[in-house]
């Protein structure tokens, strides 16, 4: 239960700037906005990050929830969900090494970030609250400040 599966993004939150803000409108829809890391590019020899602000729509939201990202209670439910379909990259011999090389390589092949900072939580022990409702989702995002879990519809990216 509980597994951690990466939506697919072209963007990741940055790791540098993670502040996250929401607007709750009260009409079911959450926006949630953030500096979003686009990569890296390569100009003339020189490496260059790109850095853009990201928006996006939670719909049909049920609930929500935060958790500052440093309480013992975030890293609790969070170290008891299943992060297997993150990938991390390791080489032959189980080293994170050239983690970073390899996942901007995979990011510059397909287009997506392998590991963007949103995730929808498959097999949710928090979607089965709600009973058989199989038109709800559970996400999460990863911030600086707090981590935000949302119950909704969709997402709009």
């Amino acid at each position: 239960m509980n597994r951690v599966t990466p939506i697919s993004a072209e963007w990741m939150v940055s790791s540098t700037e993670r502040e996250l803000d929401i607007d709750d409108d009260q009409d079911g829809t959450l926006r949630v906005s953030f500096l979003g890391y686009f990569g890296r590019t390569l100009n003339d020899g020189e490496i260059t990050d790109k850095y853009q602000d990201v928006n996006i729509e939670f719909i049909g939201v049920k609930e929500y929830r935060h958790f500052p990202d440093y309480s013992s209670e975030d890293g609790e439910r969070l170290d008891s969900y299943d992060w297997a379909p993150v990938p991390e990259f390791r080489d032959k011999e189980g080293s994170l090494a050239r983690h970073g090389e390899t996942f901007h390589k995979v990011w510059s092949e397909t287009g997506l970030c392998p590991d963007p900072a949103v995730y929808e939580i498959v097999d949710s022990n928090w979607v089965s609250e709600f009973g058989n409702n199989r038109s709800v989702k559970h996400y999460l995002v990863l911030g600086g400040d707090y981590n935000l879990e949302i119950i909704a519809e969709g997402i709009r990216i």
